[in-house]
């Protein structure tokens, strides 16, 4: 969609289907959280393979601390400066060096408290995704007068919620062919298993995937306007 037909200037182009598909209703979660996630695969995608060697070496990271830390303590302090100084290594787009910081930052407290992980890598791609998703998609919503089809940030952030779920298991399926391919370019989308959608490459046109799901969830659900 070019930049000209943006319905949301706050958005950029790659989010503009999954937003009016959400403003319209006309479609199902499960579809919904898949292209709203491809939006977010194509956003990392580019220059994410910088950003691989930062997880991979805070992936070791962590599984260095999971496997000491019950028999030596753990200096939290000395291992977010470790983090930091990988992020500063790291020749790539500012905004997302930083969302990828986060991501690890947020994999180092969980493990602090006491969550583990069997795969920290995945798992830091997983909250790298999202913390993109958030960023570019979920936290822009208000960032215009008005919404598509007139209806309210709340309804849409109602919609998001129910998509949660979702959400983030379509983000776990990209981080694990992420993890098995090496590199964000992934020769196509994670299975969806919908039955009927076939084999499905990251540039099909997903606008009109799960129409016939998304009319019947459109009957369940009140847009306010």
């Amino acid at each position: 969609m070019p930049d000209g037909d943006r319905v949301h200037e706050g958005l950029a182009w790659i989010y503009q289907k999954p937003y009016m598909q959400i403003c319209d209703g006309q479609f199902g979660n499960e579809v919904l959280a898949n292209d709203l996630v491809l939006a977010v695969y194509k956003d990392v995608r580019k220059d994410g393979d910088k950003l691989l060697p930062f997880f991979q070496q805070t992936a070791e990271q962590c599984d260095r601390i999971q496997n000491s830390r019950l028999f030596e303590a753990i200096d939290w302090q000395q291992e977010i400066a470790r983090v930091e100084e990988l992020k500063r290594r790291m020749d790539v787009n500012r905004r997302k060096r930083n969302l990828a910081e986060d991501a690890c930052r947020d994999q180092l407290q969980e493990l602090r408290i006491g969550i583990s992980s069997s795969n920290f890598y995945v798992s830091l791609l997983a909250k790298y995704m999202w913390n993109v998703c958030r960023a570019n998609f979920w936290e822009r919503i208000p960032l215009t007068p008005f919404q598509y089809q007139g209806v309210s940030p709340e309804y849409i952030y109602e919609r998001l919620e129910e998509m949660r779920p979702a959400i983030n298991s379509r983000i776990l399926q990209y981080a694990e062919q992420i993890e098995r391919h090496g590199t964000f370019y992934i020769p196509r989308q994670p299975p969806r298993h919908l039955g009927e959608a076939g084999n499905v490459t990251i540039e099909t046109n997903v606008f009109t995937i799960g129409a016939e799901e998304g009319r019947s969830a459109r009957t369940e659900l009140h847009v306010h306007v």
